[in-house]
């Protein structure tokens, strides 16, 4: 079974960031193998959906995912923090939750404009002080690609030093880069809507991240189960740890593998 198929059967929900949570850098951007026979195993223990929340867009993670050669695709995707998707009956294709994504576009802009004086700031930083690169193109309207992270710190200032900005103005970062986002369309969020969409329970939830983008969705809010890979940044840990967070003791796809066997098969393998 694939897609709104499995979605519609599933008993728990699980959703993982790519790089640097299930993908490994150091290695290629690979993923285990071991991390796609437990999730066969946590199959047969109990029906569930899987899915990959990234920052990605659609086709750079369509590219990640076959360079990592996965032997099968997850059952829903979450492309640039933002737009859901689901894998087809056949298994081959991913088909867009059209309303959702059509709203999460249109109000995305709305805000974008409505926050034109931060955001002229936050570009003229950029544009003027560093040799990074102000994105703005289909898709990613508002972004930065940054030469080293502290100029991403420098934005992060810019933004919370506004007073004109509305509350509902949010960013996602992961290393040197940054999205401006709407509070409502995030990685979490679409857990969120999956969960009454599906009607999937918030206590057989389970989702796991390494960054700052990864936080929408590492709370109790979203999941009984959240958590990250021993790689995952200091920051990150810090806020798992305060929250009722979790760290495997293994980084990447390890990780995750780890915290499926122990949360879902109830055992954990050497």
């Amino acid at each position: 079974m694939s897609g709104i198929h499995q979605l519609d059967q599933a008993e728990w929900l699980i959703g993982f960031d790519f790089d640097g949570t299930l993908a490994d850098p150091t290695q290629g951007h690979s993923v285990s193998e071991l991390f796609f026979q437990t999730l066969e195993l946590a199959k047969q223990h109990a029906p569930l959906a899987w899915g990959i929340c990234t920052g990605r867009s659609l086709e750079f993670l369509l590219e990640g995912m076959e360079k990592a050669q996965f032997p099968f695709w997850p059952d829903f995707i979450v492309t640039q923090e933002r737009d859901l998707f689901y894998l087809n009956a056949r298994g081959d294709q991913y088909e867009p939750d059209e309303e959702r994504n059509s709203t999460a576009e249109k109000e995305l802009k709305a805000l974008l404009a409505e926050n034109s004086a931060t955001l002229d700031k936050a570009q003229s930083y950029i544009e003027n002080n560093t040799e990074g690169q102000w994105v703005s193109i289909a898709g990613d309207p508002a972004g930065i690609i940054a030469t080293h992270e502290s100029e991403i710190g420098e934005v992060v200032k810019i933004y919370q030093a506004c007073d004109q900005k509305t509350s509902n103005l949010e960013y996602q970062r992961n290393t040197i880069y940054l999205r401006f986002s709407h509070k409502d369309y995030c990685k979490g969020t679409a857990l969120q809507y999956l969960q009454r969409t599906y009607m999937l329970s918030h206590s057989r939830t389970l989702v796991m991240g390494d960054n700052y983008n990864d936080l929408t969705m590492l709370n109790s809010d979203i999941a009984k189960y959240f958590g990250g890979p021993q790689n995952s940044i200091i920051t990150l840990k810090e806020v798992l740890n305060a929250n009722g967070g979790f760290i495997t003791q293994a980084n990447y796809a390890h990780g995750v593998t780890e915290a499926i066997q122990r949360i879902i098969l109830g055992r954990v393998d050497n």
